[in-house]
């Protein structure tokens, strides 16, 4: 019976990290209702843990990427949707896992946005004068809008999705 909990909660999480991704790269916003599912699923899971689960290591990953998001949104490098969905899937990671997620959003999420700066520099540069055919380009494209950074923040935690304690119990 608790590895069909576990399961389930493994995928319900999978779930809302994908659509973390999919939201944001179709309308450059998250849902608080995918953070608010994060942090419920996590609560679920509690029972099912080892033991040796720190809550505290957890609720501090959680608060350590809302301060440091929180910052980042002051001077507009993050979006509000993107912080909150971050420190809701950070909870997930106890301190000494969370620096191996934080890597790879960072790495992830930097390539992103070199491409996306090419990309759009190829694309829509040449007809931004256009305003016509400018419409036609889709806003992801758009030279000056946002990087969907979700897209990142949901790459890097599939990649560091080992890493959490719940996730142990899966078999292989």
């Amino acid at each position: 019976m608790a590895i069909f909990a576990i399961t389930a909660i493994a995928v319900a999480f999978i779930a809302c990290v994908v659509a973390i991704a999919a939201c944001d790269l179709s309308n450059f916003t998250i849902p608080n209702s995918i953070a608010v599912a994060l942090i419920f699923l996590f609560l679920a899971s509690i029972p099912f843990a080892r033991g040796d689960l720190s809550l505290l290591s957890h609720l501090y990953s959680f608060l350590i990427v809302l301060g440091i998001g929180l910052i980042a949104f002051r001077f507009g490098m993050f979006g509000g949707g993107d912080i909150k969905s971050w420190a809701a899937i950070a909870v997930w990671y106890d301190l000494q896992a969370l620096p191996v997620q934080v890597i790879y959003v960072a790495l992830i999420g930097g390539g992103i946005g070199i491409a996306l700066l090419g990309i759009r520099y190829l694309v829509a540069r040449p007809i931004v004068h256009v305003h016509w055919q400018y419409r036609r380009v889709p806003r992801l494209l758009r030279p000056g809008e946002p990087v969907p950074y979700g897209l990142a923040i949901a790459a890097g935690t599939l990649l560091s999705a080992n890493k959490i304690d719940l996730f142990r119990w899966l078999p292989t």
